[in-house]
């Protein structure tokens, strides 16, 4: 029974970011990631193989579609026989449905993707990332918050993740009848920021109009009834998606200010 059930984690889809006026600022992006099987025993119909045989063929794929080094794609092929499976490093990551489309055009047996999830900023830098922060993948695929409200609210925005224990033959496939059983995952709340667009929008173009040199600038729109935070920026900041960041301090909360 070890060895012939297995049970995998189902990732709960993290929330979403929003600005006052529901514009998405942060969101979860379908992904892939590269498996390849590597034992000679995992057959298809009419023992056909489904395992990897032309290591120098599927790593020179690999390497040109995903844009990872060649020699530690193939190195990863190779360097253990024992192995059921492998994956190929972080080039075969967070692919797009193109990269996997284009890799499966070669038909090459013993490829398999596995759906993961990237954290995006369609606004980039031009959203407030100090105080949006950003999330990234830990080793097991589950997005994790890092900086910003991604880590302050990460409980919130991540959920609760579920699984799915199934039994699989000694070729690793599912067969019917077999046992089976999932729990749903339960995904994490969305978030709505007080940002309004707009107003961010022309804090953003006045840091953009600053001289170079000046050192750092941080400015933010407060409404005087509410408290709310309206825009809040840096300068220079930096694109979550690129992660393209130097300073991680936020300087409207970690430094102090005198008011007015």
């Amino acid at each position: 029974q070890n060895i012939s059930v297995v049970s995998d984690t189902v990732h709960s889809k993290r929330g979403n970011i929003y600005a006052s006026s529901g514009e998405v600022v942060a969101q979860d992006s379908v992904t892939y990631d590269v498996i390849c099987y590597l034992s000679e025993s995992r057959v298809g119909i009419n023992n056909t193989p489904a395992y990897v045989v032309d290591k120098v063929k599927t790593a020179q794929v690999l390497s040109d579609v995903t844009g990872g080094d060649y020699s530690e794609i193939y190195f990863n092929l190779t360097n253990n026989p024992k192995l059921y499976q492998t994956e190929i490093g972080v080039a075969g990551k967070n692919l797009s449905a193109d990269q996997k489309a284009e890799i499966e055009s070669y038909e090459l047996p013993g490829i398999d993707f596995r759906v993961s999830y990237k954290r995006t900023y369609p606004e980039g830098e031009n959203f407030a990332p100090y105080l949006i922060g950003f999330a990234q993948s830990n080793e097991d695929g589950k997005l994790v918050g890092k900086m910003g409200l991604e880590q302050y609210l990460n409980a919130e925005l991540s959920g609760v993740d579920g699984s799915h224990t199934y039994q699989r033959d000694k070729n690793g496939y599912v067969l019917e009848g077999m046992f089976e059983e999932e729990t749903a995952a339960v995904n994490g709340y969305d978030v709505y920021t007080t940002i309004d667009s707009s107003i961010q929008d022309a804090l953003q173009i006045s840091f953009d109009e600053l001289a170079d040199g000046h050192g750092d600038a941080w400015a933010s729109v407060v409404d005087v009834e509410t408290g709310k935070i309206l825009a809040w920026g840096q300068d220079p900041g930096f694109d979550p998606n690129k992660l393209n960041i130097t300073n991680y301090n936020n300087l409207g909360s970690n430094l102090a200010y005198e008011p007015g």
